[in-house]
């Protein structure tokens, strides 16, 4: 697979987020917007899953959603961890889809006394891609 620039980096107006916290709103709306650009968000959100065979062996054409599914997951989990704190990611990293990673019980910031949280709705991968 050949590397695409822009659609595995981020623009540098999408801060990365302090672990206090204070920044985490606009971080949290800019990295949606850009994500949301490059057709990624499915993946955050849980609504793009990865694609089940019909039958006992995928055809072509399933074989190749996977694969498609499996490379797209791995650009967008990229592109969140390009920007985590790395406390955040070590909290996170044992999760096994990026959907997992941004449900709100797994990643917490605390932002002045409280606690701020990134949310998405979430789904999950529940085929292995081979």
């Amino acid at each position: 697979m050949s590397s695409n620039q822009s659609t595995d980096t981020l623009p540098s107006s999408i801060p990365k987020p302090e672990a206090s916290g204070v920044n985490w709103a606009i971080f949290a709306k800019r990295f949606e917007k850009a994500v949301r650009s490059k057709q990624l968000w499915g993946h955050f959100s849980g609504t793009t899953m990865c694609p089940i065979p019909a039958g006992d062996t995928a055809t072509t054409e399933e074989e190749t959603a996977i694969h498609k599914w499996t490379d797209d997951e791995a650009t967008a989990d990229y592109l969140l961890t390009q920007k985590l704190p790395d406390s955040a990611f070590l909290k996170v990293q044992h999760r096994h889809t990026v959907a997992e990673r941004c449900r709100p019980s797994a990643m917490s910031i605390p932002a002045r006394g409280s606690t701020c949280r990134w949310t998405c709705t979430i789904g999950t991968c529940r085929a292995s891609a081979h």
